[in-house]
């Protein structure tokens, strides 16, 4: 076996440096494109709809119920786990080792946050079913152990490794909402499916070496280097799925205040499976491929609303109140 060298990817790293934030701004340009497409074809529709239907009831809590158009922001973080379909290796075992068999160790879902910024335009059919769009920009993240051994006459050898896989998405859900309105709160249910768009992804691996004489007298643990790797070509460029939650909210004024939580189901294999064995410094650097994997994924966000319709169309609540009163004539 040959000498142990520091694992390093300066040329990845430095591309992956060059392309990470041009990308991530590209994303953020798309996701305000999009938003402002929508807010336009909004406001053009309720506009028309509005012409031929009675203006709205001047109380706030009525007001906020007879909405029919509705945009808005929501953000938050995430939560990530991978379902493995088929498990994938460089080496193979020939014989009992102290690595095992080079299986992944997937972390815990809570282990790793990613967050997700986006937009919403959603129709109001009654004031118990709506349905909404949401263009996103989501960043995931998840994580894995690996640990290969050898040994012989002299010895033993064992790498130990951590991985981190960041994946960024803009990803487009349609939603179907129930709300049951209880004053000035709204409780809903809401059920959909998704498509998403990869923008970009990255990987980082911590390595340690650890390295036992024959005699088990003599142990020695180093760090091998942190290796950061671009990853676009190991993952498919769109893939879709299912999603599912539910959440409150609260009437303020003419904002509506939300809290919600959703649960992702990818239906397709994230994996690009003829570019799994293409990475060149992953493969020969830290001798890893990825497995083929489906995304589930917990979301936690605060939606912000607002009922444009009615914001239009409101009258303006007591006029007469409003005038200025000519002061009274002094008495004599």
């Amino acid at each position: 076996m040959g000498p142990l060298r520091k694992l390093t990817s300066s040329g990845s790293a430095s591309r992956w440096a060059a392309l990470r934030f041009p990308q991530r701004w590209a994303a953020l340009r798309l996701l305000w494109v999009i938003g402002l497409l929508t807010s336009a074809l909004s406001t053009s529709a309720q506009r028309s709809a509005a012409q031929g239907s009675q203006r709205a009831v001047q109380t706030k809590g009525t007001t906020m119920r007879a909405a029919r158009w509705w945009m808005g922001f929501k953000t938050g973080v995430n939560y990530t786990e991978p379902e493995v379909e088929a498990a994938y290796h460089v080496f193979s075992s020939v014989s009992a080792t102290p690595g095992g068999d080079f299986a992944k160790r997937y972390d815990e879902r809570f282990d790793h946050t990613g967050y997700h910024i986006g937009w919403l335009t959603g129709f109001s059919f009654t004031k118990n079913i709506a349905v909404f769009v949401q263009p996103t920009f989501a960043s995931h993240q998840f994580g894995y152990q690996t640990r290969y051994a050898w040994s012989d006459s002299t010895g033993s050898v064992a790498i130990g490794q951590t991985h981190v896989q960041t994946l960024h998405y803009l990803e487009t859900p349609v939603e179907v909402r129930l709300s049951l309105p209880i004053q000035k709160w709204q409780l809903y249910a809401q059920f959909g499916g998704f498509y998403r768009t990869r923008l970009g992804s990255r990987k980082s691996v911590q390595t340690t070496h650890e390295e036992i004489n024959a005699a088990g007298t003599d142990q020695r643990t180093f760090d091998g280097g942190t290796l950061t790797a671009g990853t676009n070509r190991l993952f498919v460029r769109s893939w879709k799925g299912m999603v599912g939650g539910g959440g409150i909210s609260y009437d303020v004024d003419y904002v509506r205040v939300a809290l919600e939580c959703n649960y992702r189901l990818g239906l397709d294999n994230i994996t690009h499976q003829k570019n799994r064995f293409s990475d060149r410094p992953l493969v020969a650097g830290v001798y890893d491929v990825p497995d083929d994997l489906r995304l589930r994924n917990l979301a936690f966000s605060l939606v912000c609303s607002l009922p444009l319709d009615n914001l239009i169309h409101l009258k303006k609540s007591g006029p007469e109140s409003r005038r200025k009163r000519k002061p009274a004539s002094p008495a004599f």
